[in-house]
């Protein structure tokens, strides 16, 4: 069985300027609190990663490939592994989330995930990097 531990990092933060001429100007935030990901953001990003191992592909999943290039490599020839499942999945899963954008990045040997997430609101634009690191159980 695995088990995953998350790492979240921010990218940028952006912040509306109420001052500027332009109603949509974005300033990037230099100083001042960084605002974290919503945690329902966060649970519902935890939930889907947890799900792999409920989902039908092989224990060892991540191992069908060589390189991140290969993954995609594959995909223009037309061949499928369980690894494309399970990116397929989380991507999927990913969309239902309504106030953030994400998708899986990377996927290195050892089964360790790289999503990038981006959150935005009215006065907000936010982009973080989670790191989910496998660790087997």
């Amino acid at each position: 069985m695995n088990g995953y531990t998350f790492d979240i990092h921010i990218n940028c933060c952006f912040v509306l300027d109420a001052q500027a001429d332009v109603r949509f100007k974005y300033d990037l935030l230099e100083v001042g609190p960084l605002n974290m990901i919503r945690f329902d953001v966060v649970n519902k990003v935890r939930a889907a990663v947890r799900s792999i191992s409920s989902s039908p592909v092989p224990l060892n999943w991540w191992t069908e490939f060589s390189s991140w290039q290969d993954f995609r490599a594959l995909l223009r020839t037309g061949s499928r592994l369980s690894m494309h499942t399970v990116v397929e999945n989380l991507n999927h899963k990913f969309e239902a989330i309504e106030i953030a954008d994400a998708y899986v990045e990377t996927i290195d040997e050892n089964g360790n995930i790289e999503i990038e997430l981006s959150e935005s609101t009215d006065e907000l634009l936010q982009a973080f990097t989670i790191r989910v690191k496998r660790k087997k159980l």
